[in-house]
């Protein structure tokens, strides 16, 4: 996964994140799985609109945006062959993944956070036609700077060890159909 952040001439920020994965299959076979999530921002994180595109063995299976309108949210596109094609009133507020790491940062930076649990309204898969309750519980201080954590959003779970500097995953651990995947960061540059 590698996790970007572009400000442009506006101070508008691009948070991109792309994700590629070889995922073994029966007979030896191999399938590919290739993710990008693209999220305009300003500068206090708040969203300003999105994009999310999938394909799986080189096929497009997701390609939808998620607009801010005068009088809402607009989401559009495609996710697994159904069409998307919603709108969610203008007080629902989507957020973006750099508000939900800042979330954590100042969760953990609370003095006691062990059982707590930040929650935030996600635009995430499955379910791209409207919001995810995601939920992030803080479980034990790991050492100096670092919190486990268990993160929830609809039907997925995923184990975190969370750096409390940035409120991101240092390492993460979920299930992906019979398989586990473990993901580390593995580079740190600049901060936001």
């Amino acid at each position: 996964m590698v996790t970007r952040l572009e400000q442009d001439a506006d101070e508008d920020t691009k948070a991109s994140q792309l994700t590629s994965l070889l995922l073994p299959a029966a007979g030896g076979a191999v399938h590919t799985q290739d993710g990008l999530q693209v999220e305009w921002i300003k500068a206090d994180g708040a969203l300003i609109n999105a994009s999310q595109a999938m394909s799986k063995d080189g096929e497009i299976v997701i390609d939808a945006t998620l607009t801010r309108s005068a009088t809402g949210w607009i989401i559009q596109g495609d996710s697994q062959g159904t069409p998307l094609d919603s709108k969610l009133p203008a007080e629902v507020r989507p957020a973006s993944w750099v508000e939900q790491a800042r979330g954590r940062r100042k969760l953990l930076a609370s003095g006691n956070p062990i059982g707590v649990e930040y929650s935030s309204d996600l635009w995430v898969q499955p379910a791209l036609d409207g919001l995810t309750a995601g939920k992030t519980r803080v479980l034990a201080r790991k050492g100096p700077g670092e919190f486990t954590a268990r993160a929830t959003s609809g039907n997925f779970t995923a184990e975190l060890i969370l750096d409390a500097k940035t409120g991101m995953p240092v390492s993460t651990d979920f299930p992906l159909g019979p398989l586990n995947i473990h993901v580390e960061r593995v580079f740190v540059s600049g901060s936001f």
